[in-house]
């Protein structure tokens, strides 16, 4: 086997096409039956507009807030938005598999899901105990994927401070094949690097310690892990070992692993 690790640049989000002869981007993608497409998008703030009592972090994100002054038309004009580009991937199929960051909650996901009418996707998402109320999701597409299960893991920081978990969703495919997606949204560098450098460390621990927990139970296990690309330094600590079945896709830059006879 000849294992393939090269680089490339995208700009708001990743995307590539993932086949059995490895990983190609955007239109140079295969026409590989076998093959999907997958896409990470951080879409920054996608809060509705109502006052959720359970989610302090909402209340910026509210028509009273002078300062973001978020209202109804500006949520629904973001949506169409993030709609037309994610209906616009895959040569306007749309991706197969699309992890997010920073939405609010299930809701949300379901207003966007109005503004794709003709696709057919699942949501995966559970709420985290961030304090901003922002958390992971996934889309898939259920013609080519059904949900077997997920769940999350909790990144735990020191002082009891809390961010996002790590979400873990296994997949099945057509052929009847297992994928475990593992969508992250680490601790931002808020404070700096000196303050923020354990925060990230501990979650590339969670994530090192989800990877294992994976192969142990199903040790040829199909693995794709989405996360930025500012967090490349965290996954060489921890992954230098961990071979050609774990993808990673990294927001902004992206490393391809892939396998060729």
């Amino acid at each position: 086997m000849k294992h393939i690790a090269t680089w490339t640049r995208t700009g708001i989000f990743f995307a590539c096409w993932i086949g059995i002869a490895g990983l190609a981007v955007g239109k140079s993608a295969p026409k590989n039956p076998s093959g999907f497409y997958v896409a990470n998008w951080n879409v920054e703030n996608l809060f509705d507009t109502r006052d959720d009592p359970r989610n302090r972090g909402d209340n910026e994100f509210l028509p009273n807030n002078p300062t973001t002054r978020w209202t109804r038309a500006r949520f629904q004009t973001k949506l169409k938005n993030l709609a037309q580009v994610i209906t616009g991937m895959n040569h306007s199929k749309g991706p197969d598999i699309l992890g997010l960051q920073e939405v609010e909650n299930e809701q949300v996901l379901k207003r966007l899901l109005k503004k794709m009418p003709g696709k057919s996707y699942g949501i995966v998402h559970e709420d985290s105990p961030d304090r901003r109320g922002i958390d992971t999701a996934l889309l898939y597409n259920q013609k080519a994927f059904s949900l077997v299960t997920s769940r999350t893991y909790k990144v735990s920081l020191k002082w009891k401070r809390t961010t996002r978990d790590i979400l873990h969703a296994v997949l099945k495919d057509r052929r009847g094949k297992q994928l475990h997606v593992l969508v992250n949204h680490w601790p931002s560098r808020g404070g700096g690097i000196k303050a923020s450098e354990g925060n990230r460390f501990e979650a590339a621990r969670t994530l090192a310690k989800a990877i294992s927990r994976i192969f142990r139970g199903e040790p040829k296990a199909r693995i794709i892990v989405l996360l930025a690309a500012a967090l490349l330094a965290y996954v060489t600590v921890f992954f230098l070992g961990a071979g050609p079945r774990v993808i990673f896709g990294l927001f902004v830059s992206i490393r391809k692993f892939g396998r060729q006879a």
